[in-house]
């Protein structure tokens, strides 16, 4: 399965990481296995790490569903923002994509696409979650 998480309760950060082809049936079974996982408390950042996709399965149709899907896990997890990071022009671009989607469909919601992986850092100390 290319989406597999992980929780960091210190930082309150997910951590998730795609690989190979990803498809929206992964893309949902994510969402929900975040929404059931009663280990992952509310008031989490998603840190989406792209750089192992090697292919977005998704069509543009089948892609602006991702928010309505991400609504299932916002309600059980209140997640603050999230992340997308993308370090290849093809990996950013499918992060840029999805976020246009997000910012149509879920406006409030936070999310940003950066190139590295000392960004995601960066922006996690300022919303005091790192080190």
């Amino acid at each position: 399965m290319p989406a597999r998480y992980t929780f960091d309760p210190v930082t309150r950060t997910v951590e998730i990481t795609c690989s190979g082809i990803l498809t929206l049936g992964e893309i949902v079974q994510y969402f929900e296995d975040l929404a059931a996982d009663d280990a992952v408390t509310a008031g989490v950042i998603e840190v989406v790490d792209l750089t192992g996709v090697d292919d977005f399965a998704v069509s543009s149709s089948e892609a602006s569903g991702i928010p309505g899907a991400f609504n299932q896990v916002q309600a059980e997890k209140s997640i603050e923002a999230t992340f997308l990071l993308g370090s290849s022009d093809a990996n950013f671009g499918v992060g840029r994509m999805i976020q246009s989607y997000f910012h149509s469909r879920l406006p409030d919601h936070p999310i940003e696409v950066v190139r590295s992986r000392a960004e995601v850092d960066a922006r996690l100390r300022e919303m005091g979650r790192g080190s």
